[in-house]
């Protein structure tokens, strides 16, 4: 998911703002009340531990173990991690496969995936136009509930949960807000993916976050309260192969980058769940005919823009 220009609104000053550099990017953390500090930073070394747990850049992460070995031997992982995995599993169900955080290694590849990436990257004509760059990872991974494990049919297959690692931090870190009786806070991840809890005590309906119009007639301000919302969007990182400029969301069903410059927006009433449909939309264009009604509420609010 790329920069998404979706800032909250704050038009006045808010009591206590608490924020921490993670999964390459910055999370700010929104307190109405300020004597709330010590849950705050609770909330916020939780963000830390899922950083370190589900980095792809990080030798010792449970992803970095997973891609090394679970093509081996089954690797073992906690409940929390597996039902990330069950969540992305069942998205790249929903999704036609569109979502897909399977496709580490062809991200990798295509040079998104840091400075030796990039130094590795193979050429265009390489790296693209490939005829087996098409990915259908996920059936290749098999999750295991009852024993805790996972295991990968192939070695070439790499778990990135760029996709939906942040949105899942914010769920980890609202629920300690609210285990604790916090009612009111915000808090994002990069800017792209914004939890609300609660209202501020101005705007009964909900907290004001500033994103990209949907259309002409849009003010580019949603209200959002109780609820998550994530963008994604081409236009945030790309790659040079000699003329040709390519975005780094990648369509897991043909191996290429989305075609075209967009955007897409989710809401919902999870984080993980807003920011992995957003990329589905993303690659869809829009939402599927027969998506499933437990998504009705969320589809209800799906919102895919064209950039004009």
């Amino acid at each position: 998911m790329g920069q998404s220009r979706l800032i909250p609104e704050a038009k006045e000053e808010t009591p206590l703002r608490l924020a921490v550099e993670a999964m390459g990017t910055r999370f700010e953390l929104v307190l109405a009340n300020p004597s709330a500090k010590g849950i705050g930073e609770m909330a916020i070394e939780r963000i830390v531990e899922e950083d370190a747990r589900l980095s792809a850049f990080r030798r010792d992460s449970l992803v970095s173990l997973i891609n090394r070995q679970s093509w081996k031997n089954p690797v073992t992982v906690d409940g929390e991690f597996m039902d990330l995995l069950l969540l992305c599993e069942k998205i790249n169900k929903d999704s036609n496969g569109a979502f897909d955080p399977t496709i580490g290694h062809q991200m990798a590849a295509l040079g998104f995936r840091g400075k030796k990436a990039r130094q590795k990257a193979v050429n265009y004509r390489e790296g693209i136009e490939k005829k087996d760059t098409a990915v259908n990872g996920f059936p290749l991974l098999h999750l295991n509930p009852k024993e805790g494990t996972v295991y990968s049919e192939s070695s070439d297959l790499k778990l990135d949960l760029g996709a939906v690692g942040k949105g899942w931090a914010l769920d980890m870190a609202a629920e300690i807000l609210k285990a604790e009786g916090v009612e009111t806070a915000l808090l994002h991840g990069g800017t792209s993916t914004v939890v609300a809890l609660g209202h501020p005590p101005n705007n009964p309906s909900g907290w004001k976050i500033k994103t990209r119009k949907l259309h002409s007639g849009s003010n580019g301000v949603v209200n959002l309260r109780d609820a998550a919302l994530s963008v994604s969007a081409c236009d945030g990182r790309t790659t040079k192969y000699g003329d040709k400029e390519i975005g780094h969301v990648l369509d897991p069903r043909s191996g290429k980058p989305v075609p075209e410059p967009r955007a897409a927006i989710a809401i919902a009433n999870s984080a993980a769940v807003a920011d992995a449909w957003s990329t589905a939309l993303l690659v869809l264009g829009e939402p599927p005919p027969d998506m499933p009604l437990h998504m009705a509420q969320v589809s209800s609010q799906f919102r895919t823009m064209h950039k004009p």
